[in-house]
């Protein structure tokens, strides 16, 4: 393991892992725990994938090996040959910028929208009604929210997000 130079100047793989610590961490994790059954796990299959050395790999990601630091470029080739595998890593970018991600689901099915894209665009409003009509009424009616009723409305305003996930990849 590494450690920052004593004499107080950083280098920029220093500053990079010092100041962007959860997100190179976040990611090293997921390249971690990287799996696809029957084939070598980890920051070795990653390394694979995108055609890169893997102890240049583990020197670049390693959150302790200061020496060493990703380029734009491979920073996005491990997030892409990640996949879905990345989102925690993405959710740290996120939280950089103050955003949160939403996973979007390709289906319309996973969402419980209709099938045609403008059959779910016109479903939309009345799924919202529906799935929270509860909450908005006893929130009108001036009263708190039990620890079930906060949960429930959570998880209705999830599955909302999702569908308009699943909207707003429709229209791009």
């Amino acid at each position: 393991m590494t450690k920052p130079r004593e004499d107080g100047a950083l280098s920029h793989s220093e500053r990079l892992k010092i100041e962007y610590a959860p997100v190179v961490r976040a990611l090293y994790v997921c390249m971690q725990r990287f799996c696809t059954p029957g084939i070598e796990s980890g920051v070795a299959e990653v390394a694979e994938l995108i055609g890169r050395n893997e102890g240049t790999l583990r020197n670049q990601f390693g959150p302790s090996k200061y020496d060493h630091a990703p380029t734009v470029h491979a920073f996005l080739q491990v997030i892409e040959a990640l996949g879905p595998g990345a989102r925690p890593a993405v959710a740290e970018i996120a939280d950089l910028a103050e955003c949160v991600t939403i996973p979007r689901s390709p289906r319309a099915a996973q969402v419980g929208a209709p099938p045609g894209v403008g059959e779910a665009f016109f479903a939309f409003p009345p799924a919202v009604e529906r799935s929270l009509h509860a909450t908005i009424a006893r929130l009108q009616a001036g009263k708190t929210l039990s620890v079930a009723e906060r949960t429930e409305a959570r998880d209705a305003l999830f599955d909302l997000v999702a569908y308009a996930a699943y909207l707003i990849t429709r229209v791009r």
